[in-house]
């Protein structure tokens, strides 16, 4: 009698342990993987289209150099898609978009892409792309956006030579930063061909392009560097470089552009003072009699991060203004009546003779 006992208690206990079993088993979820493309050699495809078929989310699809005559259509959210070299991976688009992202959270870095209407097409209602260190060029549109996309990532791309625009922002709340976008504009559109053209309409419907950050971009060889066209505010454009283009920004509506923020760009047609010597224009630059940038920079943002030693005022040489800034702080530090953090040539935060020597170090030196 005790044994039966004893023998449904262990019956019991095995049973309830393999119902904990049961209820705790959870399907194992695969790790992302990286999947390899080349078009010559040995690797899991031969084409990006079907790495991007076979792809699960979150995974990587690393693209050999090549040449891969494809219009893809990146349908999947979290894919990256990763060139070896974006000098010699190359997607060549043919009567459609080279590159149309149908899904959320979309990484492409490392092609040359070009060949399409679009380069890179960004359908409505998606977020979260990053379109990074790509050379973009002979589209009619390089990167196209549609609406309501948010939450863009556009950076570090060279933009040039598309037939009708570099940018099309239709986008809000994103980042378009430090891109070299340049002859962007040909044929019979070329008076409305931008580098970047802010919409207000796409197939009739209107688009708000409000709250991007333009920044630290270099804008040449343009008919417009950027085309404001309407719908658009909260926009901030800073530590852009401008020059030789036809219009650096060609204002559509004056009071409406005024409701974004332009301070402290480098304008290649500026005539403007800087008799402080503290590296920003003392009078404004207009790009209408309504708006203007009230900071403009006298040399290219691009400068500021490596200026030659002893150029204290920004003007890409070391000349005798620089030395009488200096010694006219000479002495000072922080909280100093006379202290002038331009003048501090080593960072050491003081004003002294280390100073003066290195300005005269690099004399007569000119940014080449």
């Amino acid at each position: 009698m005790e044994k039966n006992a004893i023998s449904r208690v262990m019956l019991t206990m095995l049973f309830i342990n393999i119902l904990m079993l049961t209820f705790n088993t959870r399907p194992v979820e695969s790790e992302p993987r990286t999947w390899t493309v080349d078009d010559d050699r040995p690797a899991d495809f031969h084409k990006i289209q079907e790495a991007i078929d076979a792809a699960k989310l979150g995974d990587t699809i690393y693209v050999h150099n090549g040449s891969y005559s494809e219009n893809l259509i990146v349908d999947k959210s979290s894919l990256t898609l990763r060139g070896e070299n974006r000098n010699t991976v190359m997607i060549g688009g043919s009567r459609g978009d080279a590159v149309s992202i149908k899904a959320d959270n979309t990484k492409i870095r490392g092609f040359t892409i070009q060949g399409g209407y679009s380069g890179v097409q960004i359908s409505p209602w998606s977020h979260g792309h990053d379109v990074s260190d790509n050379i973009i060029r002979y589209n009619d549109f390089g990167i196209r956006g549609h609406y309501d996309v948010h939450n863009i990532t556009i950076s570090d791309n060279v933009i040039g030579s598309n037939n009708f625009i570099g940018i099309e922002l239709a986008f809000y709340n994103s980042t378009i930063k430090g891109n070299v976008i340049l002859n962007n504009g040909r044929g019979e559109f070329l008076t409305v061909s931008a580098g970047i053209q802010i919409v207000e309409s796409i197939y009739n419907i209107t688009v708000s392009s409000n709250n991007n950050r333009i920044v630290e971009n270099i804008f040449k060889d343009n008919f417009n560097g950027i085309f404001p066209v309407r719908y658009s505010e909260g926009n901030f454009f800073s530590h852009n470089t401008f020059y030789n283009n036809t219009n650096h920004v060609l204002v559509w509506d004056s009071s409406l552009m005024s409701k974004n923020r332009v301070e402290e760009n480098y304008w290649g047609n500026y005539a403007g003072r800087d008799d402080d010597g503290d590296g920003f224009g003392d009078t404004p630059y207009l790009m209408d009699a309504q708006n203007r940038d009230n900071r403009p920079l006298m040399s290219p943002f691009y400068y500021w991060s490596n200026p030659l030693d002893g150029d204290v005022n920004k003007d890409m040489k070391v000349d005798m203004k620089d030395i009488t800034i200096i010694t006219r702080s000479f002495g000072s530090y922080p909280s100093h009546p006379r202290w002038n953090i331009q003048a501090d040539v080593n960072e050491d935060n003081k004003i002294d003779i280390k100073d003066v020597a290195l300005a005269a170090k690099n004399f007569g030196k000119t940014y080449a």
